[in-house]
């Protein structure tokens, strides 16, 4: 492994992305149904409490444990589809440390974002809201974070770069990450 690239993309050559016939529909279609299983975790997440009538306060262990069972079921397809690790999604050494610069990084920048909105007039800042605070991050942060960078980039970005090269893989799932969030704005 280059000491300079500690994940690099790995597009997959083996099982179902084995060169060959097809190879451009296989990979496709495998994007596809990862990319279906993926957005039916993250629906579940919307749902299961409601369908199986559980408490309110069970929402937090759905969406904290919905997406590490989305990490873990594609991690289990892809090691029995394209015979290969799961790299992309197996803790490594320092795994704790870049998610805890990671999130104190996060967590600085969205403070400073507020505080310039803020002191520009632009936002409402509230006091004793820390529930809203936390909710956020639980449900639009973690969330969306997991789940996006399953489908866009362990997905999309590299499957998409098997099929018609890494140059137009980022190209296809950039544009598909743009469209998912046209919406966004309103």
């Amino acid at each position: 492994m280059n000491n300079n690239q500690e994940w690099p993309i790995v597009l997959g050559t083996s099982g179902i992305l084995a060169q060959g016939p097809w190879l451009r529909l296989r990979a496709i279609i495998w994007a596809i149904f990862l990319s279906a299983c993926a957005l039916g975790l993250f629906v579940l997440t919307q749902y299961l409490g409601g369908w199986l009538h559980l408490p309110p306060n069970s929402s937090y262990y759905i969406v904290l444990g919905i997406p590490i069972l989305a990490l873990v079921g594609y991690g289990l397809l892809v090691a029995a589809a394209e015979g290969r690790r799961p790299v992309e999604v197996l803790p490594h050494r320092g795994t704790i440390a870049q998610i805890t610069a990671g999130a104190l990084i996060g967590v600085l920048l969205l403070s400073a974002l507020t505080a310039l909105l803020w002191s520009l007039g632009l936002y409402n800042v509230q006091a004793n809201h820390w529930r809203r605070v936390f909710d956020s991050f639980v449900f639009n942060s973690y969330l969306s974070g997991m789940m996006e960078e399953l489908m866009f980039r362990a997905i999309l970005l590299r499957l998409l770069g098997r099929a018609f090269g890494l140059a137009w893989g980022l190209v296809l799932s950039s544009v598909l990450f743009g469209l998912a969030h046209l919406t966004h704005g309103d």
